[in-house]
């Protein structure tokens, strides 16, 4: 069981480099960033069942990891940032002036 286990936390942690790699070049998205805390939470209950000192000194990850996932749900969606709204809001004025132009005779 213990070889099982070793191949599969050697497993983990390449994936977690991986994840890290990508999430560094592309970003998070939040649905991706559920299930990253997801695993996360199996993981730090998989290491809890090592006994109580263990499970206690856990806790502060598990509160992290909770309140990570209460700032991902609340965080706006992509076209909900403030940013958004004002690269959204020079477009459409650009476009207002634009047509205003093209609408006066030249001269």
């Amino acid at each position: 069981m213990t070889s099982q286990l070793s191949r599969q936390t050697a497993t983990l942690g390449a994936a977690a480099r991986q994840v890290a790699a990508t999430a560094k070049a592309d970003g998070w998205q939040p649905a991706d960033a559920m299930t990253t805390l997801r695993a996360i939470d199996n993981l730090l209950a998989a290491l809890a069942r090592l006994g109580s000192p263990v499970d206690a000194t856990l806790a502060p990850a598990q509160n992290a990891v909770a309140e990570m996932r209460r700032l991902v749900q609340n965080s706006p969606r992509p076209g909900d940032r403030a940013e958004d709204w004002a690269h959204r809001n020079m477009r459409v004025a650009e476009k207002l002036w634009l047509d205003e132009q093209r609408q006066r005779p030249f001269g």
